[in-house]
This record gives C-alpha cells, structure tokens and sequence, in this order.
C-alpha cells in the first residue's frame, strides 16, 4: 500500500505546474548556449576577414577605400574587438 501511494506522487508531482521552473531553466540555458554559438561565430568571421584584408594587394585595398597602414591596423587586432 505505501508503494502505491508514493507512486501516486511522484506522477502527480510530474504534472504539477510547478514543473515550469525547470522548463524556463532549460530554456535560458538554451538561450545562453544560443548566444554563445553566435558569439563564436562572430569571432571566427572576424579573424577570417581580417586575414583577408591583409591578403588584398594596395589597389583593392584604394578600391575598398582603405591603406595598407589601416588594414594593419584593424588586422592586428584582437578576434573579441569590433
């Protein structure tokens, strides 16, 4: 009889509305790993665009309305800077 009745229990803590704290944990968990992947992303787009910036000869860089001086400048700079 008591195994039963704890089973009663525990299904119905189951589906009690108390069960949203941990849907809205899962969900803001999802939300920071989402914006951790962009993060990331954003990083690697950057070090591949300044990698290409300094593969461009002086003419595409005039092109492009830059300098060599400048695109060493935002070149050497760190993935986390904009």
């Amino acid at each position: 009889m008591m195994h039963r009745a704890f089973i009663m229990f525990v299904v119905g803590s189951v589906n009690s509305p108390n069960t949203g704290i941990f849907k809205s944990k899962a969900n803001s968990s999802g939300a920071r790993l989402g914006r951790l992947k962009s993060r990331i992303f954003e990083w690697r787009r950057r070090v591949h665009s300044r990698g290409e910036l300094m593969s461009l000869s002086d003419a595409e860089l005039r092109d492009v309305g830059l300098s060599r001086s400048e695109a060493e400048i935002e070149a050497t700079k760190v993935f986390w800077l904009p």
